[in-house]
């Protein structure tokens, strides 16, 4: 052998051993975690997920207030001759306590206030012998406890049955003598005297506007009481709430958007998808009291309509979606936070479901699934989307078929979707 095929032999020889010896350094080098992933068998091709059964459904939900169509703040009265000073002297009613025609919500400087039913507030004090529609809505409160009749002037029998009235609450009948009685309109003071149920000869019946607060709809309930004994009687001292439930939701800018742009026919529910239906009445300018506050003796707040609602235009932001429930809720409290269930969308109970990432758009723009049978065949089938929630799509079969627990493939190995 010459020299140089000798020196050619050793040198590839020598090149082989040191490869040999940095595979087995780099084997060695490797960490254990690399090392077992090296030994695990190789993934499958494909990706794949089950073929469900319906129902899919769309739906959200937002969380509001219990409140009622109508809210009042009773106010105690104002100054009177003879009256230094309008002090709350008693509170005989609480929050949550129903409040039906005749009841006393309060005493101030001694004397009760009232409520009866009436459509606006009282506005001056009546006594025998006037007339007018202020006189009517008195006759109209007392009917349905003595059946008064309703004549528009203050007679005997109105006289009557306001005594009877008085007597039943345990109040005297505030009355003054004749020949103090002026023939204008301005307020006279009542005597508070006991007259033991008979009117004396000169005895002139007056009722100070403040002792009655007039309520569009009773019963009512006592929702908050801001009155406190010992505290200013021409204040606030009971708000009322009355009338059918519903439920007020504040909607910040996108809750709003999203609200005002729900399809048509869309259900609303309350607490659940299986709760009493409820109607969206409108969204209108959002309150951050229960009650807003006027001069005079009695303040009134009514839920606005839809029509109103859109003429107006309140700050940005400030907004609320006003919910009608037709009953009473289950457990209801008023200020009571509850849920609206919004259904959006809803597929048929049988729907075929699949994840969204097994849709792919052919050439054609048809929309197709690939599924994975037991032998590892593939085959493709053209479908139509019906509703697509939270990564979950409704689809109906076009060609061929989709049973549920079918496999459809949803990635590939390299990451491609199918094709």
């Amino acid at each position: 052998m010459s020299q140089r095929r000798m020196t050619g032999w050793l040198t590839a020889a020598g090149f082989l051993a040191a490869s040999v010896w940095a595979w087995q350094v780099g084997s060695d080098a490797r960490s254990p975690a690399q090392q077992a992933a090296l030994a695990r068998p190789s993934s499958p091709l494909v990706v794949t997920a089950p073929v469900t059964a319906g129902p899919l459904v769309d739906s959200g939900t937002l969380t509001g207030v219990l409140t009622r169509e109508t809210t009042l703040t009773v106010t105690g009265p104002g100054t009177r001759p003879g009256v230094n000073r309008q002090v709350i002297t008693k509170m005989p009613v609480k929050t949550g306590d129903v409040v039906r025609s005749g009841r006393v919500v309060a005493e101030v400087s001694g004397r009760p206030v009232i409520v009866v039913p009436g459509g606006f507030p009282a506005y001056r004090d009546i006594g025998t012998g006037d007339e007018g529609p202020d006189v009517r809505q008195f006759q109209q409160a007392l009917r349905a406890r003595y059946g008064t009749p309703v004549t528009g002037k203050v007679d005997a029998r109105t006289v009557a049955d306001l005594r009877r009235l008085y007597k039943a609450i345990g109040y005297p009948a505030p009355t003054a003598d004749r020949a103090e009685v002026p023939t204008s309109s301005a307020p006279v003071a009542p005597d508070l005297t006991p007259s033991g149920g008979q009117a004396r000869p000169n005895e002139h019946l007056q009722i100070p506007m403040g002792e009655f607060f007039f309520v569009p709809q009773l019963p009512a309930t006592v929702s908050q009481v801001p009155g406190k004994v010992g505290g200013d009687g021409t204040g606030p001292l009971v708000t009322l709430t009355g009338g059918a439930w519903q439920l007020r939701v504040h909607l910040d800018p996108a809750a709003e958007r999203q609200v005002e742009t729900l399809p048509k026919g869309v259900k609303f529910r309350l607490d659940d998808d299986h709760g009493a239906v409820v109607r969206l009445l409108g969204i209108r300018a959002g309150s951050r009291e229960d009650q807003r506050s006027e001069p005079g003796p009695q303040d009134a707040e009514s839920t606005p309509s839809p029509a109103a609602d859109a003429q107006a235009d309140p700050p940005t932001g400030d907004r609320e979606a006003v919910f009608a429930l037709d009953k009473e809720p289950v457990e209801a409290a008023f200020g009571q936070d509850r849920n609206i269930f919004i259904e959006r969308g809803r597929s048929a109970p049988d729907a075929v479901v699949v994840p969204s990432s097994a849709l792919w758009t052919a050439v054609d723009q048809s929309i197709r699934v690939e599924s994975v049978g037991p032998d590892g065949a593939t085959s493709r089938v053209t479908v139509e989307v019906v509703l697509s929630v939270a990564g979950r799509v409704a689809v109906r079969p076009l060609t061929g078929t989709l049973p549920v627990g079918a496999q459809v493939i949803v990635a590939k190995r390299d990451g491609e979707t199918p094709r």
